[in-house]
């Protein structure tokens, strides 16, 4: 076995295969960017070394400093996890070169399914069915034509992008030319080598994929298939396996689809290949892509079938042979895997950035934690915006539904705002609890059930937002004499919380001692008899039912997480009370770091509310800039491919 191996990542993947490998006895070396100095994979490794860059992505995808390291450490074999370097084919073809073992598949493969077009045209040479498509081959006008060709609604995509990036959807011919243009942009900026190219767009589809393991010989191995559906922006956030709704025809194409294609190219390693299934037909799957890496999911794979992919990678790798038979694969039961993101659910899913200043982890045994962060850790724009996983497995898929729900409630982050919500509101759904077919739109159909946990604050919440306001005050920290003497006086100003709407909520304190007394705007009045401030935690007794709190107050902002529920919300300091309108602001400031991408405004140009001027990128994510206010611009700060910090106007307007 090998005697030491380089793990070319970061953050929860680095940490999973550093788990594995120390437990088959091999010595472990990691990377990191001073952005990542003590983060938890540079603790677990055995050794960690420093790469050097301005931009923390370009450290880790820099093969130099990565072939310097593997050199001067005399490392025998690198695991590339997923992103970054995993499906680059120059870094096993940089090994393969000096010798040094690839925990993955072979160079040509990794070029040959990273080209989304190549891949496409040698799934559709050995008979694997694919949607109808066109390419863009230099002439752009050709390109139209073809893509008139073809059923609208179309995908316009890149060939060499992946996590859901450059991608686009186009209803009508129309719209052709100036989605071109955007994604020769984003071509330009990220995927140089990158093609465009079209393909029939299904309009209610399933993402099924299936796992697969080859020795490089031709003979490779399926464990089953996972069910990924549940998207946003074109990126899964909830996976389970087995696939649930398909019939036996259906699986068993599928499968044999995803053995013909690695066998076909004598595949080493483990792979996925991804299929879309149309949710109106029980017959019919297309090819969609192969990741030629572990994929983020690959833990309920692991939970159902018993067995741990990473050290089946790293054995493979070692010794290029399959130690099981495709009889000896079964599942057991059923597993959920739900992805832990720092993204705002009401913001259309953007990410968010933060430091985490609370994190706690699930208590409950029955649910796996993979998680890559400690409290402390700075969520920053550099990388994605996923910080962990919570994965259960269940004898059926209803008691793995229960163990995730369990998890997800037990688990606490504070100080980044989290998708936590929209988790617990989607597993909890009956639509997904029972027995409909789940397909990618599911999200869009049921987001309005999903924001209804980020809706109007209960009395409890805010009690107990009252009472953090009050601590902040100092309002409880006279003597118990004084409290006596003038607590029932209302002495204290009155708590105005802001909620995410932008709406105000009044309190006024009646009193403070011998218990707590608020009236609320609509005449309501809530007794809080008793209160105890822990570190980060409240426990209250509030109109009689005690309830514990978890939160953190930072500057004028509140998080807090009241019977699993997390709210975020401000103390609006210095605003009128009689103030009842929000006011749109007309400087437009960035919530994040970024870059510029396109602007579409210009400087005396008169604008309408909901008009676009701008287009920024943040954390791998596009974000179109629109105009709250009818006005003219007076200032753009910032042009095309300039960078950004937090809190930059970007432009201010002079509203009409």
């Amino acid at each position: 076995m090998f005697k030491n191996i380089l793990i070319a990542n970061r953050g929860e993947i680095a940490c999973r295969i550093i788990k594995t490998a120390k437990r088959m006895g091999i010595e472990t070396h990691v990377v990191f960017h001073n952005k990542d100095y003590s983060t938890p994979h540079t603790k677990q490794a055995d050794y960690a070394h420093e790469i050097l860059g301005s931009n923390p992505n370009s450290a880790y995808l820099d093969m130099k400093q990565l072939a310097a390291i593997l050199k001067s450490k005399e490392i025998e074999a690198v695991h590339p996890g997923y992103g970054f370097l995993s499906e680059n084919p120059s870094l096993p073809k940089l090994l393969e070169r000096d010798g040094i073992a690839y925990i993955g598949p072979r160079s040509e493969s990794v070029a040959l399914m990273g080209d989304k077009v190549e891949a496409l045209q040698y799934a559709k040479s050995l008979g694997v069915n694919t949607l109808k498509g066109a390419v863009l081959d230099g002439d752009i006008e050709t390109f139209i034509s073809n893509c008139n060709d073809l059923t609208f609604p179309i995908m316009l995509k890149l060939s060499g992008a992946g996590g859901g990036r450059g991608i686009k959807i186009i209803d009508s011919p129309k719209d052709l030319s100036q989605t071109i243009a955007d994604l020769n942009k984003e071509k330009e900026r990220n995927f140089r080598s990158s093609i465009i190219f079209a393909e029939e767009y299904i309009s209610n589809p399933r993402h099924i994929e299936v796992q697969i393991i080859g020795d490089g010989m031709g003979n490779v191995r399926h464990l089953y298939e996972r069910e990924c559906s549940i998207q946003r922006r074109y990126q899964k956030i909830i996976e389970e396996a087995p696939a649930q709704h398909l019939t036996p025809s259906q699986k068993k194409g599928m499968r044999d689809d995803a053995l013909k294609l690695a066998s076909s190219m004598k595949y080493l390693n483990a792979g996925t290949v991804e299929f879309l299934v149309p949710s109106c037909s029980s017959n019919r799957h297309y090819f969609l892509e192969m990741n030629t890496r572990i994929q983020v999911e690959h833990g309920i794979t692991e939970q159902i079938c018993s067995i741990d992919l990473i050290e089946k990678q790293i054995s493979v790798a070692y010794t290029k042979g399959l130690d099981f038979e495709q009889k000896d694969i079964t599942f057991t039961g059923h597993a959920i895997q739900a992805r832990v993101c720092c993204e705002s659910t009401e913001d259309d899913f953007r990410p968010r950035t933060g430091k985490i200043d609370v994190l706690k982890l699930p208590t409950e045994t029955n649910v796996r934690v993979d998680f890559g962060i400690e409290c402390g850790h700075r969520v920053s724009s550099d990388f994605d915006s996923m910080i962990g996983k919570i994965i259960a497995h269940g004898q059926n898929r209803i008691e793995a539904i229960t163990k995730l729900k369990n998890g997800l409630s037990d688990l606490t982050v504070l100080g980044c705002e989290t998708n936590l919500n929209a988790l617990l509101a989607i597993i909890g759904s009956e639509s997904f609890y029972g027995d409909e077919i789940i397909t990618t739109n599911y999200i869009k159909q049921n987001l309005n059930n999903i924001l209804k946990q980020y809706e109007e604050l209960t009395e409890k919440e805010i009690a107990i937002a009252a009472l953090i306001a009050l601590k902040k005050e100092s309002a409880f920290s006279s003597s118990k004499m004084r409290q006596e003497i003038f607590g029932w006086q209302n002495c204290v100003r009155p708590v105005i919380l802001q909620t995410r709407k932008n709406d105000k909520i009044i309190i006024q304190v009646i009193q403070i001692y011998p218990y707590v007394l608020l009236n609320l705007s609509n005449k309501k009045t809530i007794k809080i008899k008793s209160f105890t401030f822990r570190e980060s935690s409240l426990e209250a007794v509030i109109n009689n039912e005690r309830i514990t709190c978890d939160y953190l107050s930072f500057g004028n902002f509140l998080h807090i997480k009241v019977n699993n529920q997390h709210k975020y919300l401000e103390f609006a300091k210095n605003l009128s009370v009689t103030r009842s309108n929000y006011e749109p602001d007309k400087n437009i400031k960035a919530e994040m770091p970024g870059t510029v991408i396109s602007v579409l405004s210009e400087e005396t140009m008169k604008v309408e509310i909901g008009q676009i001027l701008m287009v920024i990128e943040s954390m791998k994510i596009q974000t179109n800039i629109i105009s709250q206010v009818d006005g003219t611009i007076d200032k753009i700060y910032f042009s095309e491919n300039e960078s950004f910090e937090r809190g930059s106007t970007l432009i201010s307007i002079s509203e009409t």
